[in-house]
């Protein structure tokens, strides 16, 4: 039996490398063969995922990080593709802060721009920036002021509470990234503001969850429907048309709009570079997961795009997650014959605290139920 491990990232406990290297640590002097894909939607993992298929060459570079401290973040680099690969989280992720001091109306995407300003350094042609994970719902403004770009009315080094102060962008005559191909890796398609905008859906999870957030997020979506207003009256467009828009705080919107940039599903470019569909293809059992099994799954996610291929090729798919918050029904229209959550073994706060002694048990559990 040929098994294809291709999960992404349990958040804050099991990198998607390391959940495949106990796959095969558990499976892989029982079976035929055991493989594994290094996937990702963008956000977390990014690199890793396109280390090897785009001779990237790895290296860390010191920027301001989401508080205005300096941080330590990894970036990719190619000279063959004349590329270059940031992954926003490395610099404004939300891992970054601890909980107590999480505030989306404080932090900034500043170190974002530091690291795609490699580009101008080196004269990289390409610049790929995965967005997911982010700390920051800033629209982007912290992140152009790295990259030379000047905003009326606001500070240096702006967060969201600056939004709302912004009067116009003052973009240089030869702007060093004009020509430049700027791919968004986007890993969520929801617009830019709304009900189901970047403030409204993502917002919560960037503040102290002992703290009442109402507030901070009506400041913040009010924040964002000024700069909406703004890039409309400067741009002429309606980042609320642009699908993807509200990635990490609407950061993909406004390089849509003032950068050009391409907005692609991260999940397209990923699966695409490591050839995931000819190792589904070659395999006869794929195993996914992520972190929490949610209505997020649903709408084209690392889960929701493997269930595809899978589907495409008759292939049997199980699951693997921290936690499944999705009924039978949602997971049969994911194609998910069966779901091995942690919680299933042991308290959240265990699952949280001993996550790999938790994850060999759903190891042992999966093999008795699937594999034997």
């Amino acid at each position: 039996m040929k098994i294809l491990i291709a999960s992404d990232s349990f958040k804050g406990t099991l990198t998607s490398t390391r959940i495949s290297q106990l796959f095969i640590k558990q499976f892989d002097h029982q079976y035929t063969e055991v493989t594994s894909a290094q996937i990702s939607d963008g956000g977390e993992g990014l690199l890793i995922a396109l280390e090897q298929p785009y001779d990237l060459e790895i290296q860390k570079v010191s920027v301001i990080g989401p508080l205005g401290i300096t941080v330590q973040a990894k970036v990719g680099t190619s000279e063959k593709h004349s590329l270059l690969v940031v992954e926003m989280a490395e610099a404004s992720g939300l891992p970054l802060i601890q909980e107590s001091l999480r505030d989306p109306l404080t932090t900034t995407s500043y170190g974002t721009g530091q690291l795609l300003l490699l580009a101008k350094e080196n004269k990289y042609k390409n610049i790929l920036l995965g967005v997911g994970g982010s700390a920051t719902s800033d629209g982007g403004i912290g992140a152009l002021q790295a990259l030379g770009i000047q905003i009326d009315d606001i500070p240096d080094k702006a967060s969201a509470k600056d939004l709302i102060n912004i009067k116009s962008f003052n973009i240089p005559t030869n702007f060093w990234l004009k020509g430049k191909n700027i791919q968004i890796a986007c890993d969520v398609n929801n617009p830019f503001t709304g009900i189901n905008g970047a403030a409204k859906i993502y917002g919560p999870q960037k503040c102290n969850p002992t703290i009442d957030s109402s507030e901070t997020i009506e400041q913040v979506e009010e924040g964002m429907i000024h700069l909406q207003s703004i890039i409309k009256q400067q741009f002429d467009i309606d980042l609320n048309h642009v699908q993807g828009s509200g990635a990490a705080g609407g950061i993909a919107g406004s390089f849509h709009a003032i950068l050009k940039a391409s907005l692609t599903p991260g999940t397209d470019i990923i699966f695409d570079a490591i050839q995931l569909e000819k190792k589904i293809e070659d395999a006869d059992l794929i195993i996914t997961g992520e972190g929490c099994l949610d209505h997020q799954t649903l709408n084209g996610k690392v889960i929701a795009g493997i269930s595809h291929l899978t589907k495409k090729h008759h292939k049997t798919l199980i699951g693997i997650c921290g936690q499944n918050n999705l009924s039978k029904e949602e997971l049969h229209q994911l194609g998910i014959q069966k779901v091995f959550s942690l919680t299933d073994f042991a308290s959240i706060e265990d699952c949280m605290n001993n996550t790999e002694s938790v994850f060999i048990k759903l190891l042992d559990q999966l093999a008795v139920t699937c594999l034997s």
